[in-house]
């Protein structure tokens, strides 16, 4: 499903780059290790990150670990991300990336969002 090239790794229509939009292509489970990923953040003055995804335990926790350790403003967007345990999946959002992120659910998120307010 994710290998490079296949249908299940291709990027859906709704969220095609923009005409001169960077594409970064992640080669491990954070989107960090192998890319150009924080040159391209840094360059553009981003400081804060929001986060979803499809694995809270894999691709979510390990971003947020990784955007933590380099300073990033985080918040993850609890309705946004699945885990197959769903144990692991609450634990994981309300204490273990409660501790480097604001977890909020899609409802509040422009008031997460700095110079937003709710």
């Amino acid at each position: 499903m994710g290998v490079a090239g296949s249908e299940g790794a291709a990027i859906h229509p709704a969220a095609a780059a923009r005409q001169g939009e960077p594409i970064v292509v992640k080669h491990r489970i954070s989107p960090f290790v192998g890319t150009d990923l924080e040159t391209l953040l840094r360059a553009s003055g981003i400081d804060t990150l929001v986060l979803a995804g499809v694995s809270t335990s894999g691709a979510v926790l390990s971003t947020v670990r990784d955007a933590g350790d380099l300073d990033y403003r985080l918040v993850v967007v609890r309705d946004c991300c699945a885990d197959p345990d769903r144990e692991v999946h609450a634990m994981l959002l309300d204490i273990v990336i409660a501790k480097q992120a604001a977890v909020v659910t899609m409802a509040e998120l422009a008031g997460a969002l700095p110079g937003r307010s709710s």
